[in-house]
């Protein structure tokens, strides 16, 4: 998948395949910091969002993390 050639094409759309792919995985991750779903989901949004920025400016080489990876880093923080 390469996500920068998607996101140039489609835009945000290009995300609902890696948004729906490490969701429950990051939710579950995330427990580790907080009990709480509601902050464990918005955490998980501005991850996304945080990633999508980003891509988009021209930032993320994904020769050094996969999205993932770098969305859940962001997450953290």
């Amino acid at each position: 998948m390469d996500i920068l050639a998607e996101i140039q094409k489609d835009g945000y759309k290009a995300l609902k395949t890696l948004y729906q792919m490490i969701k429950p995985g990051f939710l579950q991750h995330m427990h580790r910091y907080t009990s709480d779903p509601d902050i464990r989901l918005d955490a998980f949004h501005e991850a996304m969002l945080a990633f999508y920025e980003y891509c988009i400016a021209g930032k993320y080489n994904p020769e050094k993390s996969s999205p993932k990876t770098l969305v859940y880093l962001m997450g953290r923080a």
